[in-house]
């Protein structure tokens, strides 16, 4: 059992609040799971099979480079510091050290998604004014 997934701590007094960003959050996540749940496993690639299908990890230990691996014929471009998730062992779906820029693009689109709206509230405004002035 994993209990100590925080995202901040317990402080001394008057000092500094303690974080810790998303990226190493969802790495510590991913390698939990990529190891068994135990913590031991420090091997590059792992693979899960049943009934036929495979899922793998792809793990970056080194908390400085990227690295590029070739995996099964296939190479990918592993960040510093993080654990990629190929649920068939073929295509990269997620990347721990990833979450921050797919946060920003979520916000960036919601950004854009709420101007538009805004803009067609500002046009209905308008047109209701225009009504009102014709009557």
């Amino acid at each position: 059992m994993w209990t100590e997934n925080w995202t901040g701590w317990y402080k001394n007094w008057g000092g500094k609040d303690p974080s810790r960003p998303v990226e190493d959050i969802a790495y510590a996540v991913v390698l939990f799971f990529q190891s068994g749940g135990t913590l031991t496993n420090y091997y590059m690639a792992t693979i899960y099979s049943a009934n036929g299908t495979s899922g793998c990890f792809l793990s970056n230990k080194n908390a400085t480079s990227s690295a590029t691996v070739t995996f099964q014929g296939n190479q990918y471009s592993l960040p510093a510091w993080s654990v990629s998730i190929l649920p068939d062992c073929k295509k990269e779906v997620y990347n721990t050290a990833k979450v921050r820029r797919n946060l920003d693009r979520a916000k960036t689109a919601l950004e854009a998604l709420i101007k538009r709206e805004e803009k067609k509230r500002k046009v209905m405004e308008s047109e209701v004014s225009l009504q009102r002035i014709q009557m």
